[in-house]
């Protein structure tokens, strides 16, 4: 089969679930152009709508849900997915439809929920244990229980006392709950707990939902866990009309329960339509991809998109566990995407952990919801002018300094931890959200010509500006400034993300951080254990982000075992030798050593 040919084929898969009549099962592969396919399917169904029917389109993570109205937007020129439609995550469809219609039983304030806990802490409370508090986020917020993923981070101290911590969690998201404030997991555990115990009002809700909406759409369906399929199950019960799309490969939630038993059995009851050929990547970025996949499905996905020829090479480069090394790598990105021409501003470093991938970007997150008031503001305003900061990321630090200038104004913890006091007044939120950036507009983002007492005289006269109040900060350390000094240094300025906040994105260049602390992943990598291997699917979206130009950044003590991987799949690939520290006879000045060249 010619290139032309495979494109017509796979474009022709695309065009028939367009016009598939009725439910739907459909599994496609990275870059077959789903996003775009499901916006032209809900152009041509919206033109069968009777009065008052739409449409809803499900999706788990917010950039997917962007993706989506972005593309919407690039095809129609109709009005966005306003009312009757619906267009949000699945948590987002739960809580607008169950919960906040019927509320929280016990409770008469309308529910308020909180994607993450900000601000609040729990201390442990056992005398005599000299242990700091733990952020209210790190435990899971149904049951208190200290977050798996957290354990590791604990010192010696707080470990001894784990379960006092958890019993202190519990005692306060109870509290919280007393007032109708949840976190999103526990908001969707009482959506599902409604349902299950009253059926009478569940059929009743379910036959509405089917009647208003003549299709609902659920996007990255591969990160269903049972409670998903469980909504699924009644929504199809009770006459809805679904269209589930999936990419197995791309299961990457398991930190929720974003896996399914019940999954398989649920789409097997509907109708199965494929789609494959990729339109975003390169012949190479496919070939390495399907190196991550198991052995039954490693034969690289088909490429078919504009870019298909582009001949790159799969870039490795090493780094050593130092602040140095990592941001040598972002450099050398920097320098294979100036001699590839591909801009900046449509390139990223991605990696599982934020910190990791900001170290290898040459950017450095300040932002710390921990610290006190000043070195908060400092952080974020950094963060705020970082070259490197997605709108969504500046969305996150404008929210941030919302809080804080709530607190400074006095309002209670959990109203500032929440946003409840402001958020059911579109008018307050406007006022906050203005006050908030002009104070990071007007703040310098680094202390290059102004000392930082200057700095903190600027901040407290445009605090005082903005909120009538005169804050007494009186710094006794200066490390409240680190981020204003820091923020002369920034390496590269990439931008930069966590592989999750990615998903559902492409971007003409991707590092992929393949992070040394990443347990057994590159055994996984080597034995194509995708299906029980999250981390490796994890690093499997993060590549498959990419249309023409691939970098892994590899620990040193791993590059053998990944040029085994490519050569073995016959990938071709070019290794990057380790920077090594400036000697005598460099120049001194070069804080970023370059990246040598070596034969692959």
């Amino acid at each position: 089969m010619t290139d032309d040919e495979a494109r017509s084929e796979a474009e022709a898969r695309q065009q028939k679930i367009v016009e598939h009549k009725g439910e739907c099962y459909v599994e496609a592969c990275p870059g077959a152009g789903k996003t775009l396919t499901l916006v032209r399917r809900v152009i041509s169904v919206s033109g069968t709508l009777g009065l008052r029917q739409g449409i809803a389109v499900l999706s788990f993570t917010n950039s997917a849900v962007d993706e989506f109205k972005e593309k919407y937007g690039s095809e129609t020129s109709s009005s966005p997915l306003g009312f009757p439609h619906f267009v949000g995550t699945f948590d987002a469809f739960l809580n607008h439809f169950i919960l906040m219609p019927f509320g929280i039983p016990g409770c008469v304030d309308r529910p308020t929920v909180v994607d993450r806990w900000e601000g609040i802490t729990i201390p442990h409370g056992r005398p005599g244990v000299a242990a700091p508090p733990l952020p209210l986020h790190y435990f899971d917020g149904e049951t208190g229980l200290l977050a798996a993923n957290r354990h590791s981070s604990l010192t010696p101290a707080q470990a001894g006392v784990r379960s006092h911590y958890e019993t202190a969690a519990k005692r306060r998201l109870d509290g919280l709950r007393r007032k109708a404030m949840l976190a999103a997991t526990a908001a969707r555990k009482a959506a599902i707990k409604f349902l299950k115990e009253n059926p009478e009002r569940a059929k009743a809700l379910g036959e509405a939902i089917a009647a208003r909406f003549v299709e609902i759409i659920v996007d990255e369906a591969q990160d269903c866990n049972d409670d998903d399929v469980y909504v699924l199950e009644w929504l199809r019960m009770h006459g809805a009309n679904l269209v589930v799309v999936c990419d197995p490969d791309q299961a990457i939630y398991g930190f929720r329960n974003g896996s399914s038993t019940n999954f398989a059995p649920f789409v097997g009851k509907l109708p199965s339509l494929i789609m494959n050929g990729n339109f975003r990547s390169s012949k190479t970025i496919c070939a390495a991809a399907a190196t991550m996949r198991d052995a039954g499905r490693s034969t690289p996905d088909l490429a078919v998109g504009i870019d298909r020829d582009s001949p790159a090479v799969i870039h490795i480069v090493p780094y050593k566990d130092s602040t140095t090394s990592k941001a040598a790598v972002g450099a050398k990105f920097g320098e294979l995407l100036d001699a590839s021409k591909l801009p900046k501003e449509n390139s990223i470093v991605l990696a599982h952990k934020r910190k990791l991938a900001a170290r290898i970007s040459g950017n450095t997150s300040q932002g710390d919801v921990k610290s006190d008031g000043l070195k908060r503001l400092a952080g974020a305003v950094a963060d705020y002018h970082r070259p490197g900061s997605s709108p969504r990321e500046r969305s996150h630090t404008v929210k941030s300094t919302v809080r804080l200038l709530m607190t400074i104004e006095g309002h209670d913890e959990d109203e500032v931890s929440s946003l409840r006091s402001i958020s059911e007044s579109q008018e307050r939120m406007r006022e906050y959200h203005r006050k908030a950036v002009v104070l990071l507009e007007h703040l310098p983002p680094h202390c290059t010509t102004i000392t930082i007492d200057t700095w903190l005289t600027m901040a407290k006269a445009e605090i005082l500006r903005l909120t009538g109040v005169k804050v007494t900060w009186r710094p006794r350390k200066s490390d409240w400034a680190d981020s204003l000094i820091a923020g002369r240094d920034s390496v590269s300025g990439l931008p930069y993300a966590t592989i999750h906040e990615a998903k559902g994105r492409a971007y003409d260049a991707v590092c992929v951080v393949v992070d040394g602390s990443s347990e057994n992943v590159m055994d996984h990598w080597t034995q194509r254990a995708s299906a029980t291997s999250e981390a490796l699917r994890v690093l499997y979206v993060g590549l498959t982000r990419a249309r023409k130009l691939a970098a892994l950044a590899v620990p040193e003590g791993q590059v053998n075992a990944m040029t085994e991987i490519m050569k073995g799949s016959g990938v071709p690939y070019h290794v990057w030798t380790a920077p090594r520290k400036p000697s005598a006879k460099r120049d001194t000045k070069q804080k970023t050593p370059v990246l040598e060249e070596a034969a692959s």
